[in-house]
């Protein structure tokens, strides 16, 4: 999200069996840790996305090429300050097509099982986009909230939308089907949320902590410190869920070097304990769909 700039997004191997040799030595030549390394040989693309100042914030992967199958899928990116959706093809980073959507500045972002897109703007406003409709257009609604300044989302298996209220201490459950709201005070600075395979939610919090969180009824079941032995996580903000059955919260710092780099905290998603911390970087920032 490059404020001054041109954004860029930027694809990177999970395995070494998918890095590049691409100078002929033998080896990947890779980062390992939290310093990065120039010409990595695990970076597989980097392009550019929006014009200058277009700021890409949005992020979001489909998962799939089509309703018939195939793996990895496509990238959409929300332009922030572009007020704009880029759909890129996930190979190539070429851009497939692109949604104008005035007045909505997209935040974060998450598909639904069913292909639908869904997108947040900080000044309360929920973006639809049907993936697979042919000739959809964007649909944008209110989000009910008593203030603004949403963070993050995500979208159970029945298509409810998850979304959390930063700055009013709030979350607030979507259906579509019913075209219903539902909201909730929520434990101060509520930012990332994911949703495990129970069906919970997951809300990581500024101070450290996070909450597990229950749809029916909507409700807090339990909040979290995140504080494990010698760290303490400030500015905890993106949520992720493994394959594993572990959620995953990244917090800008904490980690290493006395606390200076970001750190991320892995969290048993039944018992609610803190089982790693990894440092991760210096000042980590995630919006949407960490995973």
């Amino acid at each position: 999200r490059h404020f001054g700039g041109v954004s860029t997004v930027r694809k990177i191997a999970g395995d070494l069996a998918r890095c590049v040799d691409r100078d002929g030595s033998g080896t990947i030549e890779t980062a390992s840790g939290p310093t990065p390394l120039e010409d990595d040989e695990c970076v597989l693309l980097t392009v550019e996305v929006g014009g200058v100042g277009g700021v890409a914030r949005a992020l979001a992967v489909d998962g799939n090429r089509g309703p018939d199958g195939g793996a990895g899928g496509d990238l959409w990116v929300g332009l922030h300050d572009e007020e704009a959706i880029l759909h890129l093809d996930g190979t190539s980073g070429a851009v497939v097509e692109r949604f104008e959507t005035p007045g909505f500045q997209p935040y974060a972002a998450v598909f639904d099982d069913f292909g639908t897109l869904w997108m947040i703007s900080r000044d309360g406003f929920l973006l639809e986009l049907p993936r697979f409709e042919p000739g959809a257009a964007p649909i944008v609604r209110a989000v009910p909230l008593a203030c603004f300044l949403l963070y993050g989302l995500d979208v159970d298996a029945r298509g409810r939308v998850f979304v959390t209220g930063f700055s009013c201490d709030s979350m607030s459950l979507y259906e579509p089907e019913l075209e219903r709201w539902t909201t909730i005070d929520a434990p101060p600075s509520v930012r990332g949320a994911v949703l495990d395979d129970a069906g919970r939610a997951w809300a990581a919090h500024t101070d450290g902590r996070v909450s597990r969180v229950r749809f029916d009824p909507l409700r807090v079941e339990e909040t979290f410190d995140l504080r494990g032995e010698g760290v303490t996580p400030i500015e905890s903000i993106g949520a992720a869920y493994d394959a594993f059955g572990q959620v995953w919260v990244a917090s800008s710092s904490g980690g290493g070097e006395g606390g200076a780099l970001g750190v991320a905290t892995r969290v048993d998603a039944e018992s609610g304990e803190g089982t790693a911390q990894v440092p991760i970087g210096l000042a980590p920032h995630s919006q949407g769909d960490m995973t």
